[in-house]
């Protein structure tokens, strides 16, 4: 394996890896703000306090990024 194709390869697995990240990103942030959303409509102290869950969460992929 010449240093160009391995170069290439850790080039294309570090795009492959941000952009799982960014999915992830956004999918959490949906679910945080349905959480918020349905948890205040219905006084569900449980989907808030997973909301709040899910909020450190995104705080850490956020930091992984």
């Amino acid at each position: 394996m010449s240093v160009v194709q391995s170069t290439n390869q850790a080039a294309q697995f570090q795009r492959t890896v941000e952009g799982r990240l960014k999915i992830a990103l956004a999918l959490n942030t949906l679910v945080i703000a349905v959480e918020l959303v349905v948890g205040q409509y219905a006084n569900s102290l449980g989907l808030l306090s997973d909301a709040l869950h899910n909020l450190i969460d995104e705080a850490t992929l956020i930091l992984t990024f």
